[in-house]
């Protein structure tokens, strides 16, 4: 595989009025892959290959970003955004139905987000507040299936047209001299509005249908957060800080199986830190996955064999850590 990739970037601020800003920015970028396929039957013999396969794969955009921002006032500010991505595209890592030359590959994915928000601070800067409401058009998401109507089925293609909307709010509060809290809240709704090029999709033996929920794509996501915060009398700094998440039932495969299903995220991470007066040293304890939740980062399933290759999480760990800043 060889792989390069080029681009320009460029972004402009320009003040309409002393309170409403305009921002417009591009991309653009160009990217190719070239893959070389050979595959050899007997082992050991790397001079005979009976099957070769040459891809090439070229991506070339330019992707926008427009956005203005008001400032209702020193604490107030609303904004709306529009803009413009897109993920490469690529090979697949298998191909069923034997190795074809040229190799065929999967195209590139793209979106087209809009997002209108406020962030807000009251109470002299001891609570802040940010909320977005979001959607996000996809055009050829990128997914682990095969498409039945392409003459080679590889083992990634493109779903067709999918839309995530949502809505994020976020709450911090300086609660006393001390301590903070937080709270961080997500609404999502996801839809598949295309599937494949002939209205089917199929993964491990898994028939995909446009009722099926996108990966990664819970319903809601609740995120809490605690730190106590305090400076002791020679100047250093004690920090003690928790943070527990819940997510909703989602997949994480667009099978939308069993097996793909996570049903009951939870998540605590702990951590201490102690940070000299004059910040030379950090000294640092934190507690991963503190509750010793028991579940899978990821699952893919071989339905035609009958089992599911997955990652699981890792258990309980502690980790230490000591820096030191040699520019203080």
């Amino acid at each position: 595989m060889l792989f390069r990739s080029k681009g320009v970037f460029g972004q402009v601020n320009y003040d309409l009025t002393d309170n409403l800003t305009l921002t417009a920015g591009a991309r653009w970028t160009k990217s190719t892959k070239l893959l070389d396929i050979s595959q050899f039957r007997t082992p050991g013999d790397r001079t005979n290959p009976v099957e070769v396969g040459q891809g090439k794969q070229v991506t070339d955009e330019v992707t926008p970003l427009l956005s203005l921002s008001w400032d209702v006032s020193d604490d107030i500010m609303i904004y709306g955004t529009y803009s413009q991505g897109f993920k490469n595209g690529g090979f697949g890592g298998r191909f069923p139905g034997g190795l074809p030359n040229p190799l065929p590959f999967y195209d590139p994915e793209y979106v087209d987000n809009y997002e209108l928000g406020i962030k807000a601070q009251f109470l002299d800067g001891r609570m802040r507040m940010n909320l977005a409401a979001f959607t996000m058009d996809y055009q050829d998401m990128q997914v682990s299936a095969t498409d039945p109507d392409l003459p080679v089925n590889v083992s990634k293609a493109n779903l067709g047209s999918a839309t995530i909307q949502g809505l994020e709010a976020e709450v911090t509060a300086l609660v006393g001299e001390n301590f903070t809290f937080g709270v961080n809240l997500g609404l999502l709704d996801d839809k598949i509005d295309q599937l494949g090029s002939g209205g089917t999709l199929v993964s491990s033996g898994v028939v995909i249908t446009d009722s099926n929920d996108l990966p990664y794509t819970p319903d809601w996501t609740l995120g809490l957060m605690a730190k106590y915060e305090r400076e002791l009398s020679d100047g250093a700094v004690v920090s003690l800080r928790a943070d527990y998440s819940i997510k909703d039932d989602y997949y994480d495969r667009i099978e939308n199986i069993l097996e793909t299903l996570h049903d009951d995220y939870r998540n605590l991470n702990l951590g201490a830190s102690y940070t000299t007066a004059n910040g030379s040293w950090i000294a640092s304890a934190n507690v991963i996955n503190a509750t010793n939740e028991t579940y899978y980062l990821s699952a893919t399933p071989f339905r035609n064999l009958n089992y599911t290759w997955g990652m699981p999480v890792r258990p309980r760990t502690f980790q230490f850590s000591l820096q030191y800043n040699f520019g203080n």
